[in-house]
């Protein structure tokens, strides 16, 4: 079994001096937080998608081993609330096609809002590429069952 222990986010001022040394440019703080922790979640694209070419970025940038989750965007979460998913699922599909061997898990955050739906769970999980590991997080009481 291989466990990775790593954060949501990897850009943080206020790392510096206890993870970041003194006169590191925000480009480089992914290398060194690489370097002490083998996973991140990328919590920026729940707010922007990232171009798929800044996934290749950080395919190219990260080391063997590492895993880079990615947090789904809220507009397909929290404004679409998983309704018509196609459109967003080929974008998150062609972002997510660049991380390659780097690629965790498709963080799908529900907002505390949204009620249990089987049905609309099934519908959307069904259109997730099999090659896409995904895991939902539920947040509405309804869910704990």
């Amino acid at each position: 079994m291989v466990i990775r222990i790593g954060t949501s986010g990897w850009s943080y001022d206020h790392w510096h001096p206890e993870l970041y040394p003194p006169g590191l440019t925000t480009r480089d703080r992914l290398a060194c937080y690489a370097a002490a922790f083998g996973t991140a979640e990328l919590n920026s694209s729940f707010y922007r998608w990232p171009r798929p070419a800044a996934f290749g970025s950080w395919r190219d940038r990260l080391p063997e081993g590492f895993r880079l989750s990615v947090k789904a965007p809220r507009g397909l979460t929290h404004a679409r609330k998983l309704y018509a998913p196609e459109a967003w699922l080929q974008r998150i599909a062609a972002g997510w096609h660049e991380l390659s061997g780097k690629r965790a898990v498709l963080l799908v955050q529900l907002p505390p809002s949204l009620p249990r739906d089987d049905a609309r769970l099934a519908y959307f999980l069904r259109l997730v590429p099999g090659w896409m590991r995904v895991a939902v997080e539920f947040r509405h009481r309804s869910w704990h069952c």
